[in-house]
């Protein structure tokens, strides 16, 4: 082999290692040449075939400095509750929320940040620390209500709902102008003509058929904030998250029942009579104050459906002018969820042998969705910004190694060329409820088909709610019950 064709050869694989050293610095080489939907497929089938502690163990024993730190907590956090380990759950969403709160406190992480989204525009998004996305943040203190919840420690639940709707109210303060800030930087960075192409080629959005809120709120987690305080005595604060439970799933029977109860508790007679006016229904059975003379309980089925859509990635080829003057096809990736329906199944279940279901709550899928119709603008920016860096490092390589640079740096542009996919995709699609008046006593509920049908005993005491917590993923069910006080 000629000297100058060695030496061309040394200098581009010498920048092509370069590039991969800055890029392993901040993640793994899974990372940089594989989607995380792929890396997490093992996980979900795991998961659709019941094996819960093969789906814990499969997840990543990551560290606080890993980029995939909080999601792989998140996952681990989820997959533990469904196996009715509060504690362990409690555990692993702790430690994404304590990570959290660090990467949002500390100037060195803004630094560091910095360096990554440097880095990124050699690699690709996943050579960024994990930005939880806010109906993830609400969800993770959701869930960590409901870890207390069950563990008994009704006080500790209230403070992680509380927490949980702080995100979702700042969530949509802050909507409209963290929009308008991307789209002036999409100006100001002189792209938006490259935008507009690359959004005319990106296929429709699946989005939630609610109004903004409800594409951005989550009403399981009011209504999870609701019941814990009607059920402590504060009803002022239950009015309040049922009305805003109800604002985001308007046709709701079950919220409709709901604020025409705790109105009639509260004694707010104007209210009571607006809400009965508006539902087109007087107070029905199901509305019975339970503190009321008649030997009555509650209860209330939460029923979560199958499991949120994994991020797909959708290839683009853009046709851009280089530096040259000449124009040539570039693709880059975009993450994507394939469905255009979101529709949220009712659960079907026996109670005291008689058939009924619950009602749609609402669709987490839509909440996902929704997220990344947000996030678009801000990825687009920096996929061609991304372009524009992978285009001149490819121009330097050919400069340096001629063909062979140009060869080995165009197929590490090619490989590592993958969209985000990372999302808290062991949630479940969508939520529905339940809610019923009935004697004191034992219950029976049966939950499931065929042989995955659980049967279970359901306490109702005067007076108080029982919990019914339903999760159906293919034939497998995961149930727990709490009365709650």
């Amino acid at each position: 082999m000629p000297k100058v064709t060695i030496r061309r050869w040394r200098q581009a694989s010498l920048l092509v290692a370069g590039v991969l050293l800055s890029g392993c610095a901040t993640m793994g080489l899974s990372d940089l040449f594989l989607s995380y939907s792929s890396v997490m497929q093992p996980v979900r089938t795991q998961l659709q075939l019941g094996q819960w502690p093969e789906a814990m163990a499969a997840i990543p024993a990551s560290e606080p400095n890993d980029n995939n730190f909080v999601l792989d907590r998140l996952q681990q956090g989820r997959i533990a509750f469904l196996l009715r380990d509060w504690h362990a759950s409690k555990q692993q969403l702790d430690a994404a929320a304590s990570q959290l709160a660090w990467l949002d406190q500390q100037a060195e992480y803004r630094i560091s940040h910095g360096l990554q989204q440097a880095g990124s525009l050699l690699s690709n998004d996943q050579a960024i620390a994990y930005q939880a996305a806010d109906y993830e943040q609400t969800l993770l203190h959701h869930y960590q209500a409901l870890n207390y919840l069950f563990l008994g420690q009704t006080q500790d639940a209230l403070v992680e709902v509380r927490k949980a709707n702080q995100v979702q109210e700042r969530a949509l303060a802050t909507r409209e102008r963290e929009l308008q800030a991307a789209k002036e930087e999409i100006q100001q960075a002189g792209l938006g003509q490259e935008l507009a192409l690359a959004q005319q080629g990106l296929p429709d959005l699946p989005v939630s058929p609610d109004g903004l809120k409800g594409r951005i709120q989550s009403g399981y987690t009011f209504y999870v904030s609701a019941l814990l305080y009607e059920a402590t005595g504060a009803l002022n604060d239950a009015y309040i998250d049922y009305q805003r439970a109800l604002e985001v799933a308007p046709n709701n029977r079950v919220l409709q029942d709901d604020l025409l109860r705790v109105t009639a508790r509260l004694g707010l007679k104007s209210e009571h009579a607006v809400y009965q006016q508006r539902f087109g229904r007087p107070s029905a059975a199901t509305t019975t104050d339970q503190s009321s003379s008649t030997d009555q309980g509650q209860i209330l089925v939460l029923y979560e459906e199958g499991m949120l859509e994994p991020l797909q990635e959708f290839f683009l080829p853009l046709p851009i002018a280089t530096s040259a003057g000449d124009f040539r096809t570039f693709t880059v990736a975009f993450p994507w969820y394939g469905s255009t329906q979101i529709p949220v199944a009712a659960g079907q279940f026996l109670l005291d042998g008689q058939s009924t279901q619950t009602e749609p709550l609402v669709s987490l899928q839509g909440l996902a969705s929704q997220s990344l119709q947000e996030r678009l603008p801000g990825l687009m920016m920096r996929q061609l910004l991304r372009l524009a860096s992978k285009e001149a490092l490819r121009h330097q390589a050919s400069a340096q190694g001629g063909d062979l640079g140009n060869i080995l740096v165009g197929l590490y542009n090619t490989f590592s060329e993958h969209a985000d996919t990372r999302s808290w995709s062991t949630l479940p699609a969508g939520v529905s409820i339940w809610r019923r008046s009935v004697p004191a006593g034992n219950h029976a509920i049966a939950v499931g088909q065929g042989t995955a049908m659980q049967q279970l005993s359901v306490p109702v005491v005067k007076g108080k709610v029982t919990l019914v917590w339903v999760n159906q993923l293919g034939a497998n069910i995961v149930s727990m019950v709490k009365m709650i006080s």
